[in-house]
């Protein structure tokens, strides 16, 4: 969202909020981000806490994956932002899947035919899935990401008026648990199945955090509290995970 002067930069402004100053930030240049990722902290160390995240829907590609799964390897933490993880779905991105737990169960609410918008966006309503889990309550309580904004298909029907995005819309993607999964659901876009629908999925206590919406979806004030408590307990636990060694 670096160079996209209409909106905010919802993940810099929550690091901010915590009263966190990020070790680097590569704002929108890829090859600088794969490159932090295949180096490392300085140091040599590995980095705390990765956050890849695609606020201005260009999804990162599956090159990018190998390498945040071998910083996951090494006791990184991440949060990660995809919306589009069908389109790399039976390539590279499966072997994060496969480490979380989980696999794609569908897009949402794709519209079938280019430049054609539900009349609501309801149905991106996320609901509570992991009422205990502290991603829900620290350093935020009453996490309710429920308002939208509808920032990105307004985006979209502008670009669809003017002829420069001709394509169907796609909202974002759905996870569901592979059986024997340990991870969790921690909000999904239904209000009664924690194995399906995920939206927000928690592996490794908390430490790999899996957002398959687009954050600026929602309204901006539901939103930012959200990345906030990712952010806080991802880093929590590789904290956790230190100390345990």
């Amino acid at each position: 969202m670096a160079g996209q002067f209409d909106t905010n930069r919802i993940i810099q402004n929550a690091i901010s909020a915590l009263g966190l100053k990020a070790t680097t930030d590569d704002k929108d240049a890829g090859g600088r981000f794969l490159g932090d990722l295949k180096g490392g902290a300085p140091g040599g160390k590995p980095w705390d806490l990765i956050i890849s995240g695609s606020e201005a829907r260009n999804a990162i590609q599956g090159e990018f994956i190998p390498a945040i799964t071998d910083n996951i390897n090494n006791g990184s933490s991440l949060v990660m932002e995809h919306w589009d993880i069908d389109a790399i779905n039976f390539g590279k991105i499966s072997s994060l899947l496969a480490m979380c737990g989980v696999e794609l169960e569908r897009d949402i609410a794709v519209s079938p035919a280019a430049c054609t918008l539900p009349s609501d966006e309801n149905f991106l309503i996320t609901w509570p899935q992991d009422p205990t889990n502290p991603i829900l309550h620290t350093p935020n309580e009453g996490l309710r990401v429920t308002s939208m904004s509808q920032y990105w298909s307004q985006w979209y029907a502008f670009g669809c008026a003017n002829g420069t995005w001709p394509w169907a819309y796609d909202y974002g993607d759905e996870l569901i648990l592979t059986p024997g999964s340990t991870s969790k659901i921690v909000l999904g876009t239904h209000s009664d199945n924690n194995d399906h629908h995920g939206v927000l999925v928690s592996c490794k206590e908390n430490r790999v955090l899996l957002w398959t919406s687009s954050s600026h979806n929602y309204a901006y004030n539901r939103v930012l509290p959200l990345w906030q408590n990712m952010i806080y307990n991802a880093l929590q636990a590789r904290y956790a995970s230190l100390n345990s060694q």
